[in-house]
């Protein structure tokens, strides 16, 4: 069976943007959609090292680094009545005007690979959950995944320049699912010869941002052409990540149908095994019981019943939404937290204040001293039961496969679970939650929860700059607007697949039963044995 066809097996967040109808819900069960395969560069997400199963620090504060540094590389303006999210005016940390926010090639970068021209040249498209440019860079470099024009007979050039060093073609592409190439505009970067950038790796981009105001160069995205030419019905997108380094990505709809045909057929086939009673196994117990930390699971569904949704929110251009409540054990420990959903964070940012609170409702965990400050560890032999709340049910998170035996170690040998950045030192019966205290409003600044200030002592955060003698319509406001907020993505994204509408504001969500194929889908209430 393809790994498209079980596209979405577990629970799904939409996100989109004005009041829907149920005859809108239906519609994202019987709309066409492209799957495209997707992986993780690199592999899966490896934070401790396996001689020792201690955490590798290194490794996680280099990922936080880097984490603090995409974050900051916007600012957001008043433009009319709304509160915009922009790049900034100039590249990576303000320098280099020529410098793109969005890093192609980068190990850790979820892609699906395309083919391009004619004839067909394979490249690697990156996805970025925080810009919603579409770009393909070709360098002198031999490293990394290259097109080239020069090649390719279908190639329709244009004299248009949207950012430095890059025209915006029209080239031919092979999607999956599609029998006939697609034209489709995009930004064809090639630094000069005499640029630095000549040395970096060759890459796509495919920006999946809430909002075309994240366009760093002003290229289309992808999606909003599949619309226009009418390939895709609704500017959707979705992503299940199967596991640490697989995953699906679908434009144009949620493949609910293809999911239905997918179950139908693994049952069958589990019947021919005669494994079918291991998937029915503790179903005996009632699972339809609407209490706390809990997500319905059996089926039938209406659609009243399959789904619920919640606004978009803070400045237009990230796909920001608000956690209802962080649940520790089937107690609500926090609530009405902001989050940003990433697909690229290999980790879970919660602010300081935050992350405080959270660990000290575990049992036995304590914070971890400079230079691990923002870390925390907790009994690797009792790892807590955690959900998030989005609305009005509580999804399972970073969950997933057998309980830790006698030495902590989950099913895949993995110290303390999936929650479980490895032990706090070789040895130790303590691990490092997956739950970090970053305070991201001041990149950089290693300020611990605390904005920065400005001259006049006020916080840098919220407050609006304007240009005097101006008479632009847009005023900028300082501070990037991540206090507080957190940012969940591939750890989370691994429980709760998601799928995000683009033409309107609210995160929908609905839950499937699941078949039992995927080790990562974990059921609240319901104990089902999974095949791996």
């Amino acid at each position: 069976m393809n790994l498209a066809a079980h596209l979405l097996l577990s629970g799904l967040l939409f996100v989109s943007a004005l009041d829907i109808d149920l005859p809108a819900l239906d519609s994202l069960n019987s709309d066409p959609a492209l799957h495209f395969a997707i992986k993780r560069r690199g592999g899966s997400y490896e934070s401790f090292t396996p001689e020792t199963e201690a955490a590798n620090f290194s490794q996680i504060h280099a990922d936080l680094k880097w984490i603090e540094q995409r974050f900051g590389l916007t600012r957001r303006e008043v433009n009319g009545n709304r509160l915009v999210r922009k790049a900034r005016s100039k590249g990576v940390g303000g320098e280099d005007v020529n410098t793109l926010i969005s890093e192609a090639q980068r190990n850790g970068t979820w892609f699906a690979t395309v083919s391009m021209g004619t004839p067909p040249q394979p490249i690697e498209l990156d996805l970025d959950m925080l810009t919603s440019d579409f770009y393909v860079l070709t360098t002198t470099s031999r490293i990394g995944s290259k097109y080239d024009d020069f090649f390719s007979s279908t190639i329709e050039k244009s004299s248009q320049r949207p950012f430095p060093a890059c025209t915006l073609p029209t080239e031919s592409f092979l999607l999956p699912s599609l029998s006939r190439p697609t034209n489709l505009k995009f930004a064809y970067c090639r630094p000069a010869k005499s640029s630095t950038r000549t040395l970096v790796s060759s890459g796509s981009m495919m920006g999946l941002a809430a909002s075309n105001k994240m366009a760093q160069i002003g290229s289309p995205s992808i999606i909003s052409q599949l619309e226009l030419q009418e390939v895709v019905k609704r500017p959707l997108f979705s992503i299940m990540l199967i596991n640490g380094y697989e995953g699906v990505l679908s434009i144009g709809g949620s493949g609910h149908s293809a999911v239905e045909a997918a179950d139908a057929n693994t049952k069958a086939a589990l019947d021919q095994l005669g494994a079918a009673a291991i998937l029915n196994e503790d179903e005996s117990a009632p699972v339809r019981k609407r209490q706390a930390g809990s997500v319905p699971t059996d089926q039938p569904l209406n659609l009243d019943e399959a789904f619920r949704w919640t606004n978009v929110q803070g400045a237009e251009g990230w796909w920001q939404v608000l956690m209802k409540g962080v649940w520790v054990d089937s107690r609500k420990v926090l609530k009405n937290q902001p989050v940003v959903i990433d697909v690229n964070t290999p980790l879970v940012i919660a602010p300081p204040s935050s992350a405080a609170v959270f660990y000290s409702s575990i049992p036995g965990a304590y914070p971890l001293t400079a230079p691990q400050t923002g870390m925390y560890a907790f009994p690797c032999l009792n790892p807590p039961s955690l959900a998030f709340e989005f609305g009005g049910w509580n999804f399972p998170a970073m969950r997933g496969g057998k309980r830790p035996d006698s030495q902590g170690r989950d099913g895949w040998g993995r110290p303390g679970g999936r929650f479980s950045l490895g032990r706090v030192e070789s040895g130790s019966g303590y691990c490092v939650g997956n739950i970090v205290g970053l305070d991201l409003s001041s990149p950089g600044a290693s300020t611990a929860g605390r904005p920065t200030k400005t001259e006049d002592g006020a916080h840098a955060v919220g407050k609006v700059r304007m240009g005097a003698g101006t008479r632009s319509k847009s005023t900028e406001v300082d501070g990037n607007g991540m206090e507080g907020v957190w940012v969940i993505g591939e750890p989370w994204l691994r429980g709760a697949s998601a799928a995000f509408d683009v033409s309107i504001s609210t995160v929908i969500w609905r839950f499937s039963q699941p078949t039992g194929m995927f080790t990562d889908v974990v059921v609240a209430q319901k104990s089902t044995r999974r095949f791996s």
